[in-house]
């Protein structure tokens, strides 16, 4: 159930509170690029790049390898692109008698606006090309993320995104927290209820159906312009599509990650 799920996101927030509440002083790197399934406000520096690779391993009935990669060049102090993409193996799988394929690939081209002066927020359009087994079209992605301190060690985001296809549209609300309990080290965590369309299939009965997505992970940066993920989730990419997808039947995965800027 999604309750049960929040449960550690509320764990972290809870333990956030004691410190004093952060003022909002414009400064980019408060943002983090991304937390496991959602994006944040944060827009790569002027003429510098931004690379992040995760795999994630799936079991029970998703049974299949994830990867995804994205790489982001800033173009000015406000606006960013973003070329992504996430890819995993088609496998067929017989339920009580119900065939299934999944896996496939997404190809996501994405521009992301952020004002210098209220870097607590950001806007963001791509086109994603797909080829997988419920979505061979291109189509527009839409996001919306938000920002707010909780304390002087903690974030709080909300990133409201959609996939507006034609017959169902895809509209997910999503929440996640960055916790630093100390320097260089961050737990962070996420959860995105699916408000309409469906994003997966009851392998019971092959029937469309919606759940939520969820990750919770620790991020520990060596270096100022490296971090490395180490995550358990039930999300299956990077890209918007796959990152409102759930793992098949409740599956879910260990995630590692790499991220770099230069």
């Amino acid at each position: 159930m999604l309750q049960r799920r929040l449960g550690a996101l509320v764990v972290l927030w809870a333990a956030a509170l004691a410190a004093p509440v952060a003022a909002d002083t414009g400064d980019r790197p408060s943002a983090l690029p991304k937390l496991i399934n959602l994006d944040t406000p944060y827009v790569t520096a002027p003429h510098r790049w931004d690379v992040a690779a995760d795999v994630r391993l799936f079991a029970k009935a998703e049974k299949g390898t994830y990867g995804s990669l994205s790489v982001s060049y800033g173009v000015t102090q406000d606006w960013a692109v973003t070329v992504r993409g996430t890819a995993g193996v088609r496998v067929g799988q017989t339920f009580g008698g119900v065939g299934i394929v999944h896996g496939g690939e997404e190809l996501e081209l994405m521009a992301r606006y952020g004002s210098s002066a209220h870097s607590r927020w950001a806007a963001a359009v791509g086109l994603s090309i797909p080829d997988t087994p419920s979505q061979k079209n291109p189509h527009f992605t839409l996001a919306g993320m938000y920002r707010q301190p909780l304390s002087d060690r903690a974030d709080l985001y909300v990133v409201p995104q959609t996939v507006p296809l034609n017959k169902d549209a895809l509209v997910g609300i999503g929440g996640g927290v960055d916790f630093r309990p100390v320097n260089r080290l961050h737990l962070i965590g996420d959860v995105t209820g699916v408000v309409a369309g469906q994003n997966t299939r009851r392998p019971s009965t092959g029937a469309r159906t919606r759940d939520e997505v969820w990750g919770l992970g620790l991020r520990y940066e060596p270096l100022d312009d490296l971090s490395v993920d180490l995550a358990w989730t039930n999300g299956c990419g990077t890209s918007t599509g796959f990152s409102l997808t759930p793992g098949l039947g409740g599956a879910t995965a260990l995630l590692v990650g790499l991220s770099f800027s230069q």
